[in-house]
């Protein structure tokens, strides 16, 4: 499938809503929607690569920014090199592993920051039971009766995470919060997590000086999220827990904002 997107927009004008609208094939109420919880904004999901390039040329014609990405080269987060245990060296970060992969800092053109959205809901039943004291009272039979109650409780986790894009046009590399050995910082580290994933953004300024850093997707509000498997909350337990997640989502608009950073607008991303 191709995705027709967003990176920059001209002046949203009312003009510039019913022409999106025109473009679409949809009604202006729906053409701003479209446009809201943050940057980048998708417009089309087609097989049709044909009609995603007309429109992406009909809409750069408007003023706007807008580029093409095919989903099947969007490379998945679990399929990119994971920054754990590694160290700064004069030209590359080495990850400290057997095979001591290394991405020297000139090759990294995007640092892109964003957020991985677990959401859970937790259904439990609640059995409880009672003597009705009257009818003892009465009767002197007792009287045992047994209610259950459904319950549903609701949860949200999310993780801070750096995407690496690079400019040889290799996998990205990616650093996530709450996997990250914060160890490379040495004399800088700060008591808390948060504080030194922080100092490590920082730092990694510092070392990729060449590298275009963006913080747009930290904005982003509507991400359509996928199922995970519902599961057992424990063994013996009369309670189930199903979750959706935002990052395949992200990863997305991730390689969406890679391109309009480093690409040829309009062109199709490739890895």
């Amino acid at each position: 499938m191709y995705v027709v997107a967003f990176t920059e927009l001209a002046p949203l004008t009312d003009q510039v809503v019913g022409t999106l609208a025109a473009e679409l094939g949809i009604i202006a109420y729906d053409a701003r929607l479209l446009l809201g919880g943050g940057a980048p904004h998708i417009l089309l999901t087609t097989p049709d690569l044909t009609r995603a390039q007309d429109l992406t040329t009909r809409l750069l014609a408007h003023g706007h920014r807008a580029v093409i990405v095919d989903d099947t080269q969007v490379v998945p987060s679990a399929r990119m090199t994971a920054i754990r245990r590694f160290r700064f060296e004069a030209s590359q970060i080495v990850l400290e592993t057997e095979a001591a992969e290394a991405l020297p800092y000139d090759d990294v053109h995007a640092v892109l920051r964003a957020y991985h959205q677990v959401s859970s809901e937790i259904r439990s039943e609640v059995k409880t039971t009672s003597i009705n004291v009257s009818r003892v009272l009465v009767t002197g039979m007792v009287t045992v009766s047994t209610k259950t109650t459904q319950k549903v409780a609701h949860d949200e986790e999310r993780e801070g995470v750096m995407y690496l894009f690079r400019r040889s046009e290799k996998p990205p590399w990616i650093l996530r919060e709450s996997h990250v050995s914060f160890l490379a910082l040495g004399a800088a580290m700060l008591p808390t997590r948060p504080q030194n994933y922080a100092r490590l953004h920082e730092v990694l300024r510092r070392y990729l000086r060449h590298a275009r850093f963006d913080d747009s997707l930290l904005s982003v509000k509507r991400v359509a999220e996928k199922r995970i498997a519902a599961q057992a909350v424990a063994p013996g337990v009369n309670a189930r827990t199903s979750s959706t997640s935002s990052e395949a989502g992200i990863d997305l608009r991730a390689h969406i904002v890679a391109l309009g950073l480093t690409t040829q607008v309009g062109s199709t991303y490739r890895t």
